[in-house]
């Protein structure tokens, strides 16, 4: 027994912990099957054989309407009760209705009671589909469904096989009544499987707190159509059925005149069904899981579409030509067997797995409204039409044909964007950072009497916003406003109006700038107000100013220089440079700070030459705000300076802001100092920050130079640096990334070898933690170069959610790669990243890079040989730590080049080892 489970498990790639949850849900699969095709044969028997296949539209209509009404029932369950409960009364329903028929098909066979057996037919199936793929949705992940929900499908599809050959043999010895009994015990079987599954996993049946954000909780039915992604749903759902009841009319017709007599009738639904579970068992057993996984969810929703039409158009061409003999029944009967065989098992886990990105306590109601209010309309519309063009305006079978096909085609459309609406949404769910952008327009009058209003706020940032705002709108009374909100009581209100007056110069501002001057006893903004005068003052008005130059307070000093040095003339330099310069050479720290902020407050690059003596300053603050200061006045002079702070701790932060502040002119020494190879790894990693944040043409040309680079570290940098820069791949450079997909594909194999290789001895921890890092490493610059590829930034969250404790997280950022993947990438990358072991991986990956096999002294020893860029200094210092410990022949003579390694670590490692201190 335990070699049989072994060998399921293998070929149908089931983990151990799916085996018990999977078993019961083919079970309930089994039991649903057997209830339907002991249903659905006798019915379509009964009705053929009494009515014809002429009223099928109306029986298609009638069907509609009750699905409908069972649907917003449904509905209403589903938003009050717990789905094991609706579940719970849905089978019991079903089996009551089903012996309530059989009840009175005993009694008599009215046309009325028949008529009831086919329209209750669609709604038996559709709360029972439900039942069934509800519970498998809440069992299993989307990427646990395109692997399992094919085999799911084929306990039904056995129990067709099963039932359909039992059938003419029940008919011959017990007649056609006893398949409802049978059909109602089916059932009971379902509802007894069900009731096992659900309190075997409660917790996968519960509701949780949190909503996942692709889809909020609606509130009502009709505020689902408000999403694109569901209305894309929706439209396909209308479509699917409208297609399935069209092809299930033209094979009805088909069959009531091939089988007159009601036991042949009969004989051959079972028959038929039969076959079409023996095609749908090998599709579902054995093609379903490996096609879903190799094409995608795409596959599954447009093979049936597109096979369908094939078969339509072959048809319609057969009779306008050949006639409607046994060719064209033969081609029918084929296009109904493609129908139900690849409905179950391509369509059907198709469209549950399009339900999994859904909130899961959502997931049962919008099931249940798709199934049983959406597909009905489908239903409803195939009747309509077919009541259209077959009574009202009768239309030969080869225009029923075309007019399918037409449908199919637009089938295939929505297909195609419902998946890409499925990968976009899914992507933006994984993406952990949103900026909502709200437009707001200042052209509406409303809008400007709002910020007018808000001037008078008591909270000084409303206030400022306002100010802000109206200036952008450039309000005719703008000035009236900073007149008013000059003596504003906040000190941050006053700040702001005063730096706003500079550049609205107007006799009445500068005379309120003067009243303030004397009321002002904030020391910081009697200096920002002496700055304002200045710059609104004639030359030969300067005078006045100067006796400010003189106060203690430091604050007030500072404006009065920058104020002479920007607006007041040659006169205003010449008296306010001299102090500036004597305030860089005093022997007092607070002094020569100061001359370091005054600059700060000029915006004139031309002042720049006093930065070049406090950027050398003994004093980190003063150093500090010298490397602010270069931020207002750029200039290339300061810059070597401002590198070498980049490389101190004390100035790093604000050197690197600086930096980001002087923007493109900086780039060219950034170049300069990355082409010098001596430069530490740490200011290059620096230098590629900077060229990401600062962006632009010449930022990403230079990064590129290094995305190629043999050492792991540049390359990641570089590229990660891209990201910022927003880079996009031209179709020049697509074959290029393949290849560095493939490099980097190929590392990680080598890694993963090296971690088998080396074994599990306690004393290897270290080094097998340190190569995990690295296949973690190459794991970042595998998707930041995929998102390159596929131009598609959201890419990167997927990598990010690979971590997530969270299966369902994962599982959804599995399946945005499945979407946005080649089939000849997902081969590629996708064992690297399944929940797989190191050997599974290796044994998947081993056509694109065979591993050696080597003992761990034999690993050991060839890391240790491998270039130096091609792992880090850390990994190294760890192999070298390990060779230590192990002390295997030769390792002495190995370890001793390393002494003369750049890397500090690796030296200290090397020279411990040999000293036998390791």
């Amino acid at each position: 027994m335990a070699f049989f489970r072994n060998a399921f498990k293998s070929f149908f790639s089931v983990k151990s912990e799916e085996l018990r949850p999977l078993s019961l849900l083919f079970a309930l699969s089994f039991c649903r099957g057997l209830a339907a095709v002991f249903f659905d044969a006798p019915a379509n028997t009964l009705f053929i054989s009494r009515f014809g296949s002429d009223l099928l539209p109306y029986v298609y209509l009638c069907a509609a309407g009750s699905s409908l009404l069972l649907g917003f029932g449904y509905s209403k369950l589903g938003s009050q009760w717990s789905p094991t409960t609706v579940l719970q009364i849905t089978l019991s329903g079903l089996i009551l209705s089903v012996l309530l028929f059989y009840g009175g098909l005993l009694l008599t066979e009215k046309k009325s009671i028949i008529m009831g057996l086919m329209i209750w037919k669609e709604a038996l199936f559709m709360l029972s589909n439900i039942v069934m793929w509800a519970s498998a949705g809440y069992l299993f992940d989307v990427r646990q469904g395109k692997r399992l929900f094919g085999f799911v499908a084929s306990g039904g599809i056995l129990a067709m096989i099963i039932g359909g050959t039992l059938i003419p043999l029940i008919i011959r010895f017990s007649g056609i009544h006893l398949l409802f009994l049978l059909s109602a015990f089916a059932l009971i079987a379902m509802l007894l499987v069900f009731r096992r599954l659900s309190s075997t996993y409660q917790d996968c049946f519960s509701m949780p707190l949190a909503t996942n954000p692709l889809v909020s909780e609606q509130k009502k039915i009709t505020d689902l159509f408000r999403n694109r992604y569901l209305l894309l749903f929706f439209g396909l759902s209308v479509l699917s059925n409208f297609g399935f009841f069209f092809v299930d009319y033209v094979y009805f017709n088909r069959i009531e005149i091939a089988f007159p007599n009601e036991e042949k009738l009969a004989g051959f639904f079972g028959l038929f069904s039969a076959i079409v579970g023996a095609v749908q068992l090998i599709t579902s057993t054995f093609l379903s899981g490996p096609l879903m996984t190799r094409f995608g969810l795409g596959f599954g929703l447009m093979a049936l579409p597109a096979l369908n039409a094939l078969g339509m158009g072959i048809a319609a061409l057969i009779s306008m030509t050949v006639g409607t003999g046994s060719s064209f029944l033969g081609l029918i009967l084929l296009t109904k067997l493609c129908d139900e065989a690849l409905r179950s098992s391509l369509l059907a886990p198709s469209f549950r797995i399009l339900y999994q990105p859904l909130p899961k306590n959502e997931r049962l109601r919008f099931q249940a409204v798709t199934e049983s209010i959406i597909e009905p309309l489908g239903v409803g519309l195939a009747g309509a039409f077919l009541l259209l063009f077959t009574h009202v305006y009768p239309l030969p079978l080869h225009f029923l044909c075309l007019l399918l096909m037409a449908i199919l085609i637009g089938w295939l459309a929505v297909g195609e964007r419902l998946r890409r609406e499925y990968t976009r949404l899914l992507t933006q769910a994984l993406s952990k950072r949103r900026l909502t952008e709200v437009s707001l327009s200042l052209e509406d009058g409303s809008t400007v009497q709002i910020f007018e209003a808000g001037l008078k706020s008591p909270n000084p940032a409303e206030v400022i916003y306002c100010l802000q705002m109206l200036e952008e709108v450039q309000h005719p009374e703008f000035q009236k406003f900073l007149h008013t909100l000059i003596d504003h009581p906040e000190p941050s209100v006053r700040e702001n109006v005063i730096k706003r007056i500079i550049h609205f110069p107007s006799a009445r501002l500068v005379s309120d700038l003067k009243k303030r001057l004397e009321m002002e006893s904030i020391p910081a903004l009697r200096g920002e107000i002496l700055k304002a005068l200045c710059a609104h003052i004639e030359e030969e008005e300067i005078d006045w100013v100067l006796p400010f130059l003189e106060e203690r307070s430091p604050e007030v000093r500072s404006g009065a220089i920058s104020g002479l040095m920007e607006h007041g003339g040659i006169e205003g330099i010449l008296v306010a440079g001299s102090m500036l310069q004597k305030m860089v050479a005093s022997p007092d720290c607070e002094e020569r700070l100061l001359a370091a902020k005054t600059l700060s407050k000029m915006g004139s690059h031309r002042f720049y030459r006093p930065l070049l003596q406090l950027l050398h300053d003994p004093d980190s603050t003063i150093v500090n705000a010298a490397l602010k200061a270069c931020e207002k006045l750029p200039h290339i002079k300061p810059l070597p300076r401002i590198f070498e702070c980049l490389n101190c701790f004390s100035h790093r932060s604000v050197a690197f802001n600086t930096l980001l502040k002087i923007g493109d002119q900086a780039i060219p020494s950034i170049e300069a100092l990355l082409n010098q190879n001596s430069i530490a790894p740490s200011l290059r990693q620096r230098l590629f920050k900077l060229l990401g944040r600062i962006g632009g043409p010449p930022s990403i040309a230079i990064l590129k130079r290094f995305w190629n680079s043999p050492d792991l570290l540049i390359r990641l940098h570089a590229l990660q640096s891209l990201v910022v820069c927003g880079y996009r791949a031209r179709d020049t450079e697509i074959e290029f990334l393949k290849k560095q997909i493939h490099h980097e594909v190929i590392q990680s194999i080598q890694l993963h070898s090296m971690i088998v290789n080396l074994g599990i001895d306690d004393h290897l921890i270290t080094l097998r933690k340190a190569l995990e890092s690295e296949i973690k490493s190459h794991q970042e610059q595998l998707f930041i170069l995929l998102s390159f590829l596929y131009h598609s930034p959201g890419l990167l969250a997927v990598q990010k959610e690979l971590d997530n404790p969270s299966s369902v997280q994962r599982a959804h950022a599995l399946e945005v790669l499945d979407n946005h993947l080649s089939s000849e990438l997902k081969e590629m990358i996708f064992p690297l990243l399944d929940d797989l072991s190191t050997q599974e991986r290796l044994s998947k990956l081993q056509r694109y890079e065979a591993s050696e096999s080597l003992s761990a002294e034999q690993q050991l020893h060839a890391l240790l040989l491998q270039e130096n860029s091609s792992i880090s200094s850390w990994t190294r210092a760890c192999a070298l730590f390990v060779a230590g410990k192990i002390r295997f022949p030769g390792y002495q003579a190995l370890a001793t080049p390393f002494l003369q390694d750049q890397d500090l670590l690796i030296r200290e490692t090397a020279q411990s080892l040999l000293n036998n201190n390791v």
